[in-house]
């Protein structure tokens, strides 16, 4: 004989998860590299001169807390963005790591005010009375890993913060 189908128990309801996800991890690990990237080359400057009919050339690089306040700026957001992932990790709150898109966003205003301090200073330094030299002022390799690690502390925080929020509903 056939029995009535029993109603199976409700699902439980989806319960948060503690902790933060692989995309907070992932906004340390960026914030890891934008540390790392203020002790690399901000800034090259070269110039070169014809000198007795040979050419003469000399290259300075220096890194972010050399060349400019911005750089201390950058790597105390950097550590900044380190301290909330952490807290998330022992609170088991990911909204500190979801957080850590501010210090993020000031790390790439950081990273844009240094590029116009950099124009202005190659500016200067190539529109002086000074034209027996070719000076050239540009971005070292260590500005473009800071500004690509910050886009992505910013960019990792966010969907942090939005996959809190899809769990909490």
């Amino acid at each position: 004989m056939d029995q009535p189908p029993q109603d199976s128990p409700a699902d439980p309801p989806a319960t948060r998860p503690e902790g933060i996800g692989p995309l907070g991890l992932a906004a340390a690990g960026s914030a890891l590299l934008l540390l790392i990237s203020v002790f690399l080359p901000w800034v090259t400057v070269r110039a070169s001169t014809g000198l007795f009919g040979e050419a003469v050339a000399h290259s300075q690089d220096a890194s972010g807390f050399k060349a400019d306040g911005t750089g201390m700026l950058t790597a105390l957001m950097a550590v900044t963005v380190l301290g909330l992932v952490a807290a998330a990790l022992s609170t088991g709150a990911p909204r500190y790591a979801a957080s850590a898109a501010v210090p993020g966003a000031v790390a790439v205003l950081c990273c844009v005010v240094f590029l116009v301090r950099l124009q202005a200073m190659k500016d200067q330094l190539t529109g002086g009375p000074v034209t027996a030299f070719d000076v050239s002022v540009s971005p070292g390799v260590g500005w473009f890993i800071a500004l690509l690690a910050s886009l992505a502390v910013c960019g990792f925080a966010v969907a942090e913060l939005m996959r809190d929020r899809r769990t909490q509903s």
